[in-house]
């Protein structure tokens, strides 16, 4: 299939893709819908230019270059503020991928940096994560998120909850305390966004046409238990855009979907 999906007709099994000016109308008997999804930045996209997400090689690229660079600005700067927002690294969402990436970071400063520069010891970087829940990993409950929590914090890693981003800039991030409404500002170099996810437009698409299908708040389609749509069994939702209760969207799901 070539071109852009531009419509995916279940009841006459056709989907219809556009390559420039080519239109091409390709006929299906089973149909497996995988076509992920991208980074949620809840109506606030100007904040990836500042905090860039982790959905794909080229992005993790961009994230490595900003890390590493962090710690080479730092080791060269000789203002003390600067060097001290260069060492401090925000991480916003306490979902699986966030709760990963700051445990790394904060592995990668105090495991395989020491020694490597002359002027900064990277262990004494700050690694903050915020979440605007009331603890981490919150799909696994609560009992997982606090265990998780005690030991990222074990690690080095500063956890907020009930943390909620207003603002991102070159400088920092502005930080909204849920509970009490306080705006803080905190200032730093590298921002990683992992705050959410947000299925592609081809969920709502495929869900309009099935009566009694929905999508989730990251529009992903609320599967059957064998992972098809309701009333078309020959066609097959996985991966992130599936929705299946219970089930966290992280990678051992989305692998479990596509075993027979």
């Amino acid at each position: 299939l070539l071109g852009d999906v531009e419509e995916i007709d279940l009841a006459n099994r056709t989907i219809t893709s556009r390559l420039m000016a080519m239109e091409t109308v390709l006929p299906f008997d089973s149909l497996i819908v995988a076509a992920g999804a991208q980074q949620n930045y809840f109506g606030n996209d100007h904040f990836a230019t500042y905090a860039p997400g982790m959905k794909t090689i080229d992005d993790a690229l961009e994230l490595r270059g900003r890390i590493m660079g962090a710690f080479e600005a730092a080791e060269v700067t000789t203002d003390p503020a600067e060097r001290t927002r260069r060492l401090t690294f925000v991480v916003v969402g306490g979902g699986p991928t966030g709760v990963e990436l700051a445990g790394q970071i904060a592995e990668l400063a105090r495991r395989t940096l020491p020694g490597a520069f002359r002027t900064i010891d990277p262990a004494e970087c700050k690694v903050m994560l915020l979440d605007g829940a009331p603890f981490v990993l919150t799909p696994m409950g609560e009992n997982l998120g606090h265990k998780a929590q005690r030991r990222l914090e074990k690690m080095g890693v500063e956890v907020y909850p009930n943390s909620v981003v207003t603002n991102v800039d070159y400088m920092g991030i502005v930080v909204k305390d849920k509970l009490t409404g306080e705006e803080r500002r905190v200032d730093c170099a590298c921002k990683v966004w992992s705050a959410g996810v947000a299925a592609s437009p081809l969920g709502k698409m495929i869900a309009d046409q099935c009566e009694g299908t929905e999508v989730d708040r990251a529009g992903r389609v609320v599967v059957e238990p064998d992972l098809s749509v309701k009333g078309h069994p020959n066609a097959v939702v996985v991966g992130d855009m599936m929705s299946v209760p219970n089930v966290p969207g992280v990678a051992q799901g989305a692998n479990q979907g596509a075993t027979p």
